[in-house]
């Protein structure tokens, strides 16, 4: 029962942490998911490979994803 507790603790303590940071994603991916055409990005992405290569680099170093 006391491994049950100190996981839910740590779990919770983890949200409310980061909880900000979650919502703030979901918020923004929905938002891409909505108002943006996924073959305008494609066909624009496919036009600037080394602006698309150092931006995946940059979003991948600078972001925890």
């Amino acid at each position: 029962m006391d491994l049950l507790l100190e996981m839910l603790s740590f779990v919770w303590k983890t949200l409310t942490g980061n909880g900000f940071y979650l919502a703030l994603g979901v918020l923004v991916a929905a938002f891409i998911k909505v108002y943006t055409d996924p073959e305008k990005i494609r066909h624009s992405l496919l036009q600037r490979p080394r602006v698309s290569l150092f931006g995946a680099v940059a979003f991948g170093a600078f972001t925890p994803f």
